[in-house]
């Protein structure tokens, strides 16, 4: 599990998990909950890893498939521009479901405005 690749990266740099966590800004205990939980760690953390450790390999971290440290950015040269090919993963084509969601709910309070507002100029109200 990602859970236990964490682990392991905070293992390897003989770090505290309350440190990291606060470093990274996340909640006290998380890493620790997740372990005890085998939890899924979100995609927020594993972005704040991955900015917070470029040498580690991301495909490993994700998937657990090859290294820790992948050949191509343990000398630091990723580049951040570079396609998600050159990192060994595929991003699917088209928006992920959080932002699908988040469009919806803007449309629809959008509506909803509309909506009110037809009703205060139906009913001659002042705003």
């Amino acid at each position: 599990m990602t859970i236990d690749r964490i682990l392991e990266v905070i293992d390897y740099y003989d770090l505290k998990k309350t440190s990291l966590e606060r470093e990274l800004g996340i909640g006290n205990g998380y890493f620790g909950k997740m372990a005890n939980k085998k939890g899924d760690v979100g995609c927020s953390i594993i972005e704040k890893l991955f900015y917070k450790f470029p040498d580690v390999s991301l495909k490993w971290l994700i998937s657990g498939q090859g290294n820790m440290f992948d050949k191509s950015t343990a000398d630091h040269s990723i580049l951040l521009n570079d396609p998600p090919e050159n990192y060994g993963i595929r991003i699917p084509a088209g928006p992920c479901q959080q932002c699908e969601l988040r469009e919806r709910l803007l449309s629809a309070k959008d509506e909803t405005i509309k909506s009110l507002h037809a009703v205060i100029k139906a009913n001659n109200i002042e705003m």
